[in-house]
């Protein structure tokens, strides 16, 4: 008897215990790897791998040598299934693996091990087989071995039969087939997805037992079903399909048929959005030249984004530099080789705008596919094809303390920015730490400066002095390396000329003249924190654009000072504007709800000077007000709390970050295993450590069977005896959740049902977890939990001042498995990346604050798993924040 479609066995692994029968045999691997089951014991074990080995080297990186990764072509022929194994004691080695015709597939930790790394594969055509190793961290360094071997006992070959379109086959899973490490048996095929198709691929069961059907991208990446239990292959290049059988030795039969898509078939899962249009045939443009459209319904990708198709011919070896930009929306960019090698990009060099730069690996027409990152977006765009990378003249070096002025005009004919404003760019190479102040001046237009450092986000400024209009940015180079400075004007089209003033200084530079009219604003060149200044609002001052009146201020601060700046009158309703070195203008009206006073907190201040502006919240308000500078609170952040005496224990109340993290992945019998969750937990607690954020004195970890609810309670009770009211709590948890049946006592729970964490030895409800948590005196707790149903430990634990949750899911709703990733979960990995400094943004201050994590981890997975789907429910973050401000201080890096 067939089984129906819908039966298809081919799901996404999720994390709760509700469907572990049906789901716990889905381990569909890490990033294209053949799955297999850790070996017990504990050890790496030995690979289902046999014969004489295809490759081995020894090695070393040396990072003080310039050598941080190293690169072996392995030559090897169509049919090879091989095994590439990496391994070093010496550091955590990281393996990027490229067959030939196919994408990059990469692994970090091979069933949790920190010292080795594997990746399978087999070749579908010949050619070279390209190894990268490298290391989880950037500045490793040590010896390692790395070695390609046949990947099956006793045969060198695996043929991978090819699939075609139009074919139904019928195969079984036998005693004969390849056995995997743990017994299991499998079966290969390789379909090749064509440029511009999409095709439906349908997997039947044939007998009662189920084969586990896993297909594979050409990025490596693995692909879900849709509804209908068919599979979409809408990207060009070779895809993987492996059948694996639920349980060592288990036979089962199956009918696969590959067909033309009828419809529109969108994968489940996909790291992008956008699937490749039907018809790729568009206006060739050539290389140099600038074309302009518009996006809009009358044409778009299956998935909905309205697109556009270039063609261009380019040379090997010839660089290929494509530009997209827009102001309508949000540019994405495709392109095609002639052989089918394909890449995409959505924001380039820290815009919105999207842009390609390659190196054209082969001669012939390459695909442009010019759209948009979301569907129903549309509107105008630029687009540029380009042969050479742009270069541009370095300015001659000025000496520190020397000053220059250089002289233009902005004029029609001139570049322009995407928004339509004419600019002139100068560059300059500064030296980590130096300070520069640029200002440009013009009575012909109003002046707009952006300075641009090698990496990292550029610093804006339009009104240094308002309301004087010429800009002015008192710039701090954080990075060593050539700057852009791109003068340009608040207005498109403006035009006329402009002088840009460039000094050098070790020390604050001083700014320009205040404007002329009113009263001279008072300037303080020096700083004191405890200094409290008093002032007064009045009629003949000078005067914003809305008409307020305003006083201006300068304070320089030293780097990473902590200061608080308070604003009070009981005479208007006071309002204060502060402009950071970098020049972004922040702004504040009052600091709560019960009071007027306005202000800032400034947990780690750049090094330079800072401008403030005392004004008021409606025109024409006057009267007398104090303006203070006081210290602020210290925020834990790395290095020796007594940079003096680093060996000197940390001062009473010095602020320091304790941590909890558990992970499991080795579940007892009955209990499904899970993929990456102990070593989720391992790599969290390694990224604080290696922040100089966490000690190993101030953290339990509890992986696979440490992980009990004993071991859970009583590592909380101990790390609550040492905490202090500054301190940070980071409480992490990646694996099994539940929920327990109607009936729960707990008025909290209005649906009636209590949640819990699926320890080693059981279940630990969330009821027992709050009372243990009421211990915990950190002035503020980070609590991460990734598992299934994990949203509702929300009601039970942030109940206290202080508790910032982060839930991988509402909790009626399921969790994923990361795999593209190879984590156990989507929130354990972007909160590992979160916290190692990608999720400080808004201001990049090297100061990490609950609003910059919570915005970050709701992109991420807006970005990256907008589109999991299970029972019908989506997987969202769940941010409660309890009644901690979104500005509040995590730590300083």
């Amino acid at each position: 008897m067939v089984r129906p479609p819908a039966y298809t066995p081919a799901m996404r692994l999720h994390r709760c215990v509700s469907l572990l029968l049906i789901l716990g045999a889905c381990d569909c691997g890490e990033d294209g790897e053949t799955p297999t089951t850790p070996p017990t014991g504990g050890t790496t074990g030995t690979p289902s791998a046999a014969g004489p080995a295809l490759f081995e080297a020894d090695g070393a990186l040396a990072v003080a040598a310039g050598t941080s990764s190293q690169e072996f072509d392995v030559p090897i022929t169509s049919g090879v299934a091989f095994e590439v194994q990496l391994t070093s004691s010496s550091f955590d080695p990281v393996l990027a693996v490229q067959a030939p015709g196919m994408a990059v597939l990469t692994n970090d930790d091979w069933q949790g091990s920190r010292s080795e790394s594997r990746i399978r594969g087999a070749a579908t055509t010949d050619g070279v087989l390209k190894i990268t190793v490298t290391s989880f961290d950037a500045a490793a360094s040590g010896a390692f071995h790395v070695a390609v071997i046949p990947a099956v006992a006793g045969a060198a070959q695996v043929p991978a039969t090819q699939l075609s379109v139009g074919q139904n086959v019928e195969g079984a899973l036998e005693e004969s087939d390849t056995h995997l490490a743990d017994g299991r048996l499998i079966d290969h095929y390789v379909i090749q997805g064509q440029p511009g198709s999409s095709l439906e691929l349908n997997i039947e069961a044939l007998t009662p037992t189920i084969p586990n059907a896993i297909l594979m991208s050409p990025s490596g990446q693995s692909i879900g079903t849709a509804e209908n239990g068919r599979y979409a292959i809408t990207q060009p290049g070779p895809h993987r399909l492996q059948l694996v059988s639920a349980a060592p030795g288990q036979q089962a039969g199956y009918r696969i048929a590959l067909s033309q898509a009828t419809g529109s078939v969108v994968p489940t899962l996909a790291r992008s959005h956008h699937t490749w249009p039907s018809d790729l045939n568009g206006p060739a443009i050539r290389l140099g030249e600038t074309v302009r459209g518009q996006l809009d319904s009358s044409r778009a990708l299956p998935t909905g984004e309205p697109a556009l198709v270039y063609s261009v011919d380019a040379q090997e070896g010839q660089p290929l530099v494509v530009e997209m930009r827009s102001t309508a929306f949000d540019p994405y960019l495709m392109m095609l080789s002639p052989s089918g090698q394909h890449w995409e990009n959505d924001d380039h060099d820290g815009t919105r705008d999207a842009g390609l730069d390659v190196v054209a690996p082969e001669s012939g027409t390459y695909r442009i596919v010019a759209t948009a990152y979301r569907a129903q977006m549309a509107g105008v765009f630029e687009l540029k094809a380009s042969g050479e990378r742009r270069v541009v003249a370095a300015a001659q070096a000025t000496a520190a303390g020397a000053s220059e002025t250089r002289a233009g005009a902005l004029a029609a004919g001139d570049s322009t920015l995407p928004t339509g404003e004419f600019a002139d760019a100068y560059t300059f190479d500064l030296a980590q730490g130096e300070r520069v102040y640029f200002g440009a001046r013009s009575s012909a237009f109003d002046t707009y400066l952006i300075v641009a450092p090698p990496s990292g986000d550029q610093t804006d400024n339009d009104d240094e002095s308002p309301p004087n209009t010429d800009a002015g940015i008192d710039y701090v180079a954080s990075v060593a390396g050539t700057h852009r400075v791109t003068v340009t004007s608040y207005q498109p089209g403006e035009t006329g000329a402009y002088t840009l003033e460039v000094r050098r200084s070790g020390g604050a530079a001083a700014p320009p003249a205040e404007g002329s009219g009113g009263t001279p604003s008072p300037s303080v060149a020096a700083q004191a924190t405890g200094e409290r200044t008093s002032g007064t609002l009045a009629a003949g001052d000078r005067t914003l654009d809305s008409g307020e009146f305003a006083d201006a201020y300068t304070r320089t601060f030293a780097a990473g000072q902590s200061v608080q700046v308070r604003l009070e009158s009981s005479q208007f309703d006071p309002y204060l504007i502060m402009t950071p070195p970098g020049g972004t203008q922040q702004d504040n009206d009052d600091l709560d709800s019960t009071t007027r006073t306005a202000g800032f907190d400034i947990p780690a201040a750049q090094a330079g000077e800072y401008r403030f502006i005392v004004t008021s919240y409606q025109p024409g308000e006057t009267g007398a007000y104090s303006l203070s500078f006081g210290a602020g609170a210290a925020a834990p952040q790395a290095g020796p709390t007594n940079p003096t005496n680093p060996t000197a224990p940390p001062a009473a109340g010095a602020p320091r970050v304790f941590g909890l993290f558990a992970g499991i992945s080795d579940y007892p019998a009955g209990v499904g295993d899970l993929p990456e969750c102990a070593n989720d937990a391992v790599k969290l607690a390694e990224a604080l450590r290696n922040q100089g954020l966490l000690t190993e004195d101030r953290q339990v970890l509890l992986t696979d069977a440490q992980a009990t609810q004993a071991n859970m309670l009583q590592g909380l009770q101990l790390l609550a005896s040492q905490m202090q009211p500054t301190d940070v709590f980071v409480f992490f948890f990646s694996g099994h959740g539940g929920q327990g049946r109607p009936g729960s006592q707990d008025t909290r729970e209005i649906d009636g049902v209590d949640e819990f964490l699926v320890m080693h030895d059981g279940q630990l409800l969330d009821d027992r977890l709050a009372t243990a948590f009421d211990a915990v005196g950190a002035g503020t707790s980070l609590i991460a939990i990734d598992s299934c149903h994990s949203g509702g430990f929300a009601k039970d634990l942030i109940t206290r001042p202080g508790r910032v949750g982060l839930f991988s899911s509402e909790e009626d709703v399921l969790s994923a498995v990361a795999g593209q990733f190879q984590a156990g979960g989507y929130l354990s990995h972007f909160l590992r990346t979160g916290v190692m400094g990608e999720a400080d943004t808004s201001p990049q201050d090297r100061v990490l604050t609950v609003g910059e994590l919570a915005r970050f981890l709701r992109l991420q997975f807006s970005a990256h798993a907008s589109d999991v789907q299970f029972q019908g429910a989506y997987q969202h973050i769940v941010v409660d924040r309890g009644a901690v401000s979104s500005n509040q201080v995590l730590w300083r890096y």
